[in-house]
């Protein structure tokens, strides 16, 4: 198969012209780029008609099919990360993990330079483990983020379609017949764009939903172009308030002061996406496969149903975002929500967590509902965040220094009883060439 020449005008065409956006410039930047894409180009009308949703078909599964645990830390040693693996094959099928732009090619002032030594090593375990990976596609260089040393800024304007070539190159080197040559049961299929785009913490230095629209669209294109078998997930949105004044505040202690909105709550931040594009003419173009959300919950548990605008983030918020899609003409075979965080707190004196007796019981209530038969619409993947605590976070089954935690083996106990239990689900829709 031929690759794409240096200078292929009109694949930068099609796709400026399907995104609807003025972002030509991005792409034109990179079209001597795009022979990192060793694949001839499909058709592309629309931006999505190479997509097709099958027909559901009911199954009995086991919950462990759609269940899973994340977070494996990309500097840990070969033996820490093959530990954790163990870890979350004991949970469920999936893993989630970060593949950093700002690692994989940051590591000069200028890109096409790419080092997949680390992120290598860890895929390779999750391939050998036979795990499902959500790849998270995050995280600038210093060059495309208008200078900043810190990777949690945003891709700055004009370096949209450098995001777009990094993620076909990530694509390229792990789907199934890839440049790794893995199968199809081994390689990537599932793609998440971006962590918690909708918080400062992770897009600095506001969240910014038109950039992250741009981002967004592109990678979608490049993806599937890559990939026509991939299926692409928003970005998974932090349970928190729009304009929120100290985002994080118990934990990173920092506040963020801005004349544009620094927050969203996650139904404002996809009201936003939406109608900046993400879905067009009524749902009849739509650049996302499946909706990604953070449903975490404290003290109150997963089904805290309040009256006050301060939202559960797992039970509440879920549902908002369903009939939001609903309304926004999102078809029903991209309505799927995959949770790829959630979890609680088991160091209650950080956030005020519940006990952790109770908490065992808010893993049984929370998937106990999201796997019941009435949620088959949307209800995808649970992933529980996280392997070993970080960034003084207290969610890990693990401590930092990778010791299971005594008051948390009740919880894992459930987590692996929860995986254990076969239900009558419609099977989610898969993406066809």
């Amino acid at each position: 198969m031929s690759g794409l020449g240096p200078v292929d005008s009109a694949i930068v065409t099609r796709i400026a012209k399907s995104t609807g956006k003025m972002i030509d410039r991005a792409l034109h930047r990179v079209s001597n780029r795009l022979d990192v894409i060793p694949y001839d180009i499909p058709q592309i009308v629309g931006g999505s008609a190479i997509l097709a949703g099958a027909g559901s078909l009911t199954a009995r599964i086991l919950r462990a099919e759609m269940m899973g645990l994340a977070g494996i830390n990309r500097s840990n040693s070969a033996p820490e990360i093959a530990i954790d693996v163990a870890d979350i094959v004991a949970v469920g099928a999936w893993t989630r993990q970060d593949i950093a732009w700002s690692e994989v090619e940051g590591g000069a002032t200028q890109p096409g330079s790419f080092n997949w030594t680390n992120i290598d090593l860890i895929i390779q375990e999750y391939v050998d483990a036979g795990l499902q990976i959500i790849g998270l596609l995050t995280y600038s260089p210093q060059w495309a983020n208008g200078g900043q040393s810190d990777d949690h800024y945003g891709v700055a304007p004009g370096y949209e379609g450098d995001f777009g070539v990094y993620c076909a190159a990530v694509v390229n080197r792990y789907k199934p017949g890839g440049t790794l040559g893995y199968t199809e049961a081994q390689g990537i299929r599932h793609w998440e764009i971006w962590n918690e785009p909708n918080s400062p913490a992770f897009w600095k230095p506001h969240a910014d939903p038109q950039q992250y629209t741009s981002i967004l669209l592109l990678a979608y294109l490049f993806i599937h172009v890559a990939d026509p078998l991939a299926m692409v997930l928003t970005g998974g949105t932090s349970p928190m308030a729009t304009n929120a004044p100290t985002p994080y505040s118990n934990v990173y202690g920092t506040t963020y002061n801005s004349g544009a909105a620094t927050s969203f709550s996650p139904f404002d931040w996809y009201s936003e996406v939406f109608n900046r594009g993400a879905v067009q003419g009524a749902g009849a173009v739509v650049y996302f496969d499946a909706i990604a959300h953070h449903g975490y919950w404290q003290i109150n548990g997963p089904l805290w149903n309040p009256s006050t605008p301060n939202w559960n983030a797992f039970y509440q918020v879920t549902l908002s975002l369903v009939y939001l899609a609903i309304s926004a003409g999102v078809p029903a075979d991209r309505l799927g929500i995959w949770l790829t965080e959630y979890g609680v707190q088991t160091d209650p004196p950080i956030i005020g967590g519940p006990d952790y007796d109770l908490a065992a019981q808010q893993i049984t209530d929370a998937t106990d509902w999201w796997f019941d038969p009435a949620n088959a619409l949307f209800a995808g993947p649970l992933v529980w965040y996280n392997t070993r605590d970080s960034n003084g976070e207290g969610y890990g089954i693990k401590t930092a220094g990778g010791v299971k935690k005594a008051a948390a083996i009740e919880m894992f106990a459930r987590l692996q009883a929860a995986g254990q239990l076969a239900e009558t689900r419609n099977s989610r829709p898969r993406i066809t060439s």
